[in-house]
């Protein structure tokens, strides 16, 4: 941009050529597949980390060594639970733009 002064018209047709050059916003459609996969991914991220509390320590295991690998367990369920939503957000965002483009 140039730190010169612009007129009105140079400015809004600035604007209206930042504007045309954002990527269109996303459809109705699009916007219920992301709220449905954020969704699912916290169900299962849930589903695990349940499953690991679950869990039952034999006798000869300490309680505190337990809950340390129960810790872990859960933090990695959780690490990733994130990786696999943003993954699976890319793909979503892969798919929409390529649908776009063959309209």
């Amino acid at each position: 941009m140039e730190s010169s002064a612009k007129s009105i018209e140079e400015v809004v047709e600035e604007i209206m050529r930042t504007h045309r050059s954002l990527p269109a916003s996303p459809g109705f459609d699009e916007v219920e597949a992301a709220k449905t996969l954020i969704l699912n991914v916290d169900k299962e991220e849930q589903a695990r980390i349940e499953a690991i509390a679950r869990k039952r320590k034999s006798l000869e295991v300490p309680e505190e060594l337990f809950r340390v690998l129960q810790e872990m367990q859960k933090n990695l369920v959780h690490f990733q639970s994130k990786e696999r939503g943003q993954l699976r957000s890319i793909q979503m965002e892969l798919w929409v733009a390529f649908d776009l483009g063959m309209r």
